[in-house]
């Protein structure tokens, strides 16, 4: 088969059908990535003509073929223990604090990673908890993404040398067991994550019950969400979380121009997002927002990116 012919067309029609059903914002600047993930996945299908690709995405049968276009349209790029003073604060503040809590009444820390790309930061939180000396049962970290090969590959647990420069020696010695010239997560870290397919931007969160959770860490992801789809995400986050639960987006993020009814606090040397306990004054979101660095470049929107 010749090479596919691709229309600009074909391109913004597929633009709004990963908005709307993903939550991706491929502006036309992203194009070009979008154009060589087409190229492809229609030899794959057998399909040269652009608009009958589109026409193929937008049936219900299409979604078996969205799930396998995203892992070319979604970037990557996590690390453990990325940001240091987030997981400063998760180790000296909030791990602790929801350990005793869990302790004094019985009910297990639930934490959800959303975004979790290839799973180092879910492994890094349950390596803080355990040094926490979190035991089997007092933590449930749900780990999700949108990208099925992501969530593959950060269950399988197995890292390359290349990717372990945020551990350091004494962590790589208690959780790791070298394999493969790379790194496998040992049973104990694994014991504490459920790792699930995931997509943010649709209308409902199964599973997740209302005031169940006590954090959700949702980093580097909504910098690629147009507005309203982040104001919804803002609104069932609000939801998912008890009382007291913490909200943290990436650096660069923030909700200063957001209405929302969560406050921001300061962690650590780093800013915070938690729904207030009853009764309390709420503190909006600063009208500045926090010092941010440089927005990354992608060549087309991404979900995955986190930990």
């Amino acid at each position: 088969m010749s090479e596919p012919e691709i229309d600009r067309l074909a391109l913004e029609q597929l633009a709004g059908l990963l908005l709307e059903r993903a939550g991706l914002k491929i502006t036309p600047d992203g194009y070009y990535g979008l154009r060589m993930a087409l190229k492809a996945r229609m030899p794959a299908l057998g399909i040269s003509d652009s608009q009958e690709y589109v026409r193929r995405l937008k049936q219900l049968a299409g979604e078996q073929e969205l799930r396998a276009l995203l892992p070319l349209v979604t970037v990557g790029k996590t690390d453990f223990f990325r940001d240091t003073r987030q997981f400063g604060g998760l180790e000296s503040v909030l791990m602790p604090a929801l350990l005793k809590e869990s302790r004094q009444t019985g009910r297990p820390v639930r934490i959800w990673s959303a975004g979790c790309a290839t799973g180092e930061e879910p492994y890094s939180l349950s390596m803080v908890a355990l040094e926490q000396g979190a035991q089997p049962g007092e933590v449930d970290i749900w780990a999700t993404d949108l990208n099925p090969l992501a969530v593959e590959t950060a269950a399988q647990g197995l890292f390359p040398l290349r990717r372990m420069g945020g551990v350091s020696e004494a962590r790589q010695d208690r959780f790791f067991t070298p394999e493969d010239g790379g790194f496998r997560v040992r049973p104990d870290v694994k014991a504490l994550i459920r790792f699930e397919g995931h997509n943010l931007a649709s209308p409902v969160f199964p599973g997740v019950a209302p005031e169940s959770l006590d954090l959700i860490l949702c980093r580097n992801v909504i910098i690629y969400f147009d507005q309203p789809t982040i104001q919804r995400l803002m609104d069932r986050f609000w939801e998912a979380l008890r009382p007291g639960g913490v909200l943290l987006l990436g650096y660069s993020e923030s909700l200063f121009r957001l209405p929302t009814r969560f406050e921001m606090f300061e962690l650590e040397g780093t800013f915070a997002y938690r729904r207030a306990l009853p009764g309390a004054p709420l503190r909006r979101p600063h009208s500045k927002a926090p010092a941010a660095q440089a927005r990354p470049t992608p060549a087309v929107g991404t979900m995955t990116a986190r930990a």
